[in-house]
């Protein structure tokens, strides 16, 4: 029998739109996915829950202050 143990994980979702991800592939040249897949994945993409869900457009300072927060920290 298998018994799952209480989790102490956060997942941390960085949320953007398709116009914001496309612009960030479009300046990754040697990315091995590249935009030709942008829209494929984002139409299987399923969100998480219970996520700690973020705007991917925050500076990276401001996401881990989110974070940090978000886990008493």
């Amino acid at each position: 029998m298998l018994v799952a143990a209480q989790s102490s994980m956060i997942v941390v979702f960085l949320n953007a739109d398709a116009d914001v991800l496309r612009a960030r592939l479009q300046q990754r040249t040697d990315h091995f996915a590249g935009v030709a897949l942008l829209d494929s994945q984002l139409a299987t993409l399923e969100l998480p829950c219970n996520a700690l869900t973020l705007d991917a457009t925050l500076p990276v300072d401001a996401l881990v202050a989110h974070i940090r927060r978000a886990l008493g920290i």
